[in-house]
């Protein structure tokens, strides 16, 4: 048996067309798949923890599991056989610290621990072996709740109601379970036992499919006949809602079904993919990335005859030319034009996916269009009706509805601005080349697995984020060995860096158990607690501000000029707005223009976004309302002064409400303790002693 990572090595030998071997360039998406899709299987089929700590073997699963991947499973798989003989509870697993929190939440629930762990004094923990997530049954008592009703006798008076709650929960979850799997077993036995069971096949629930008439009388015979049926959920629901607390139905449906049918693999079976599914399985292209009026770049790998041409494309894909798409003048022979090792500029013209092979044209009168032209003219070039006629209902099959006209404009803004973003780069790598080299040290290269992690330096993070746009981050190694570095891109063309402290490192490990942000006292458990807990906030809070009324768009130089003109009717009025500084990526500018003198120069004052909200002066708000409002609180009371006689302006930096200058802290930190003044640009510092480069 094979390590899960050389397993999906090996597993991508295994030639799944005809023409696989000519195929270049398609391993890591045919590995990309085969993990999603391994994925998906382990979690629907769950892992039983304790067979994967006993055989190597079995271990590989866990990889697979949601939450955990090649080196959190081999730790959690050596912890387990050093610190435990079995794991009798999934709790022991965050209790014994054998998983993080961030990592015991996403993978408790496909973590299986078997009935034969079981005794006596663990009786509520066969709720282990199913999917309900122990959020449900430890932290909350929705499942004892749920079958403690299910089993109270039909017409219970209130002596037999007490005596019932008096009962131990787990007595009422194993014979709630026991009771429905009897039922189960006798609803098979009926004469459309069969065809009930057949429903499981097509990824359903009988549960789901309407009632049937028996006689007389409808009822809904799909449904085992459990103590299960008679539960009123949408009731208790109704009372927690009422209580304050959120509504939990949907949860509470998916655990009655799950104490029916545990571990329930409603997958439907497995067919042959058709020529289309393998496409995108080998090249992970789909009609969003590929399609007719393409612009692409290729090689010339073969010259059959006079007539075509072969081709070999950036993503591995076999491409094909024929001498009629050659030139719009006309060619008697493709050898006049193209020679083997050529690089070729082409526009796609058909996608062949059953033969995997893309046909494309050289001609100017085609290379010269943009792409909403062929979506304009489907109708009228012959290679978009064949590309739309090629399933049914045909692709670009708009509703009468949809306004086409408007959507073609915004297709063409949304080229155009791709276009700038194309130039804005290629500029920034020329001026990058010329720049005269400088003697930096390299960064120390890590083998650490994980989808956010990339072996760059600075420049190469900064060049790759500008690309992906906002949201997106790359973690990288440092300098120091024991420091990590996140460059998170803020919006658009803003990115930031920020340190990553290590700490309890063991010998071997690739990445410390300790991980500490300058600025947060409590440490992050892995790179995964990093970007749930950390990154995922602060974009959502970017997301909120740059949604609010307050936020302005554009440059230093444009906002304070629309500033200026809203203060222009009024000069008494102080007009202010939120903006993005590129000289301080992580914080918002809050600028405004006080006094009467128009030329006086703007005042700032920084908002940094913090994973708990925004922080401001030293204090955190959790929405971007809690700043502006301390500043108008601010704004308003120096106004007020200076209407009274006072000394006070509403000019300068804001500072605290009763006028004193803002407290100066020593540092800044990555997490947004900020001083009245912004810190100096960021920049690659090879000897600064807080340099993560």
């Amino acid at each position: 048996m094979f390590h899960s990572s050389n397993f999906l090595i090996l597993i991508s030998f295994i030639y799944c067309i005809d023409i696989q071997t000519e195929l270049k360039g398609t391993k890591f998406t045919t590995l990309r798949a085969l993990q999603q899709v391994l994925v998906d299987a382990v979690c629907d089929a769950g892992v039983d923890i304790n067979l994967a700590v006993e055989y190597r073997h079995f271990s590989s699963k866990l990889a697979f599991v949601s939450g955990l991947g090649l080196r959190k499973s081999d730790m959690l798989v050596q912890n387990c056989q050093r610190m435990m003989s079995v794991v009798s509870t999934r709790q022991e697993l965050l209790e014994k610290k054998l998983l993080g929190k961030c990592c015991y939440l996403n993978a408790a629930g496909f973590l299986r621990i078997s009935d034969s762990s079981y005794d006596d004094s663990h009786r509520v923990e066969i709720l282990d072996n199913t999917r309900i997530h122990p959020e449900s049954y430890v932290k909350k008592t929705l499942v004892q709740k749920i079958c403690s009703d299910a089993m109270l006798p039909a017409n219970a008076d209130d002596l037999a109601i007490t005596e019932h709650n008096m009962k131990d929960p787990a007595m009422n979850i194993r014979a709630c379970i026991k009771n429905s799997r009897k039922a189960i077993k006798e609803r098979l036995k009926m004469i459309d036992g069969d065809d009930w069971c057949n429903v499981f096949s097509t990824g359903k629930r009988p549960t789901e499919l309407p009632s049937v008439a028996v006689g007389e009388h409808e009822f809904d015979g799909r449904e085992p006949m459990d103590e299960l049926r008679l539960i009123d959920l949408d009731h208790y629901n109704g009372l927690l809602v009422r209580e304050g607390q959120p509504s939990q139905l949907y949860e509470m449906n998916l655990i009655k079904e799950e104490l029916r049918y545990p571990w329930l693999d409603l997958r439907p079976p497995l067919s042959a993919p058709t020529g289309a599914d393998m496409f995108a399985l080998q090249f992970g292209e789909s009609d969003e990335s590929l399609h007719p009026g393409m612009i692409i770049s290729a090689t010339v790998t073969n010259i059959g005859s006079d007539v075509w041409g072969d081709l070999r494309l950036e993503g591995g894909l076999r491409g094909s030319i024929s001498r009629d798409e050659v030139s719009d003048n006309g060619c008697e022979s493709i050898q006049d034009f193209l020679k083997v090792g050529d690089e070729i500029r082409a526009v796609v013209i058909k996608v062949d996916k059953m033969r995997f092979k893309v046909n494309v044209s050289m001609k100017e009168s085609l290379l010269r269009e943009p792409e909403w032209w062929w979506v304009q003219n489907r109708k009228i070039q012959q290679n978009m009706i064949d590309w739309c006629n090629e399933t049914n209902p045909p692709r670009m099959d708009f509703d009468p509805c949809f306004d086409e006209q408007v959507a073609i404009q915004e297709l063409i803004k949304l080229q155009a601005d791709e276009d700038d973003k194309a130039r804005a780069a290629a500029s920034a790598e020329k001026a990058a080349s010329s720049a005269p080299s400088t003697s930096r040290q390299s960064f120390i290269a890590r083998p650490v697995y994980h989808p956010a992690f990339q072996n760059v330096d600075y420049a190469q993070a900064q060049r790759q984020l500008l690309e992906a746009g906002q949201g997106e981050c790359i973690i990288r190694p440092s300098l120091s060995a024991n420091k990590l570095t996140i460059s998170w891109c803020m919006v658009d063309k803003l990115v930031k860096h920020i340190e990553v402290e290590e700490r309890n490192k063991a010998a071997g490990e690739v990445v410390g158990s300790q991980l500490y942000i300058r600025g947060i006292d409590e440490p992050f458990s892995d790179l995964d607690e990093i970007l749930a807990n950390y990154i995922s906030p602060m974009n959502d809070h970017v997301s909120a501000m740059l949604e609010s009324k307050y936020f302005i768009t554009g440059d230093v130089v444009d906002v304070e000029a629309e500033l200026k003109r809203q203060k222009k009717p009024n000069p008494k009025k102080t007009t202010f707005g939120v903006l993005l500084d590129p000289q301080h990526p992580g914080y918002f500018a809050l600028t405004w223009l006080p006094g009467l003198d128009m030329n006086k120069p703007f005042s700032k004052e920084y908002i940094s976004v913090v994973p708990g909200g925004f922080k401001f002066r030293d204090i955190v708000y959790s929405t971007w309302r809690g700043p502006l409002q301390r500043f108008t609180e601010w704004l308003q009371s120096k106004m007020q002064s200076a209407r009274q006689g006072g000394s006070g302006s509403a000019s300068g930096s804001v500072s605290a409400s009763n006028g004193d200058a803002p407290r100066r802290s020593r540092f800044s930190d990555s997490a947004g303790a900020m001083p009245a003044q912004p810190p100096a640009p960021e920049q690659p510092r090879a000897n600064s002693r807080f340099s993560a480069y």
